[in-house]
């Protein structure tokens, strides 16, 4: 039977098929403390997003944004404390 690309580990097993599917980084965002939205175009399928900001010990005391993504949008919303939000920079790909 014919597999096409298939790559193991010292082991022996499997570590990549060609039917597996793997993740695409497609862009990031630097969202600032406010509210807002990117459309990147064809996004629609199975999408990822990571967060990132500067300081971990400063997240527990402000807000970071909340994502969503809708079609071909991706939207963050800050919702809001006393102490204030943190910009961050979100990661988004497809898999």
């Amino acid at each position: 039977m014919a597999y096409g690309l298939r790559i193991w580990d010292a082991n022996g097993n499997v570590t990549l098929d060609v039917t597996d599917r793997l993740a695409r980084y497609i862009g990031s965002v630097y969202t600032g403390t406010s509210d807002g939205s990117i459309v990147v175009p064809g996004m629609g399928g199975n999408i990822f997003y990571s967060i990132s900001f500067s300081s971990s010990s400063m997240a527990q005391f402000y807000t970071l944004p909340v994502v969503s993504i809708s079609g071909d949008v991706i939207n963050w919303v800050f919702e809001r404390r006393a102490d204030g939000t943190i910009p961050a920079t979100i990661f988004y790909g497809r898999y």
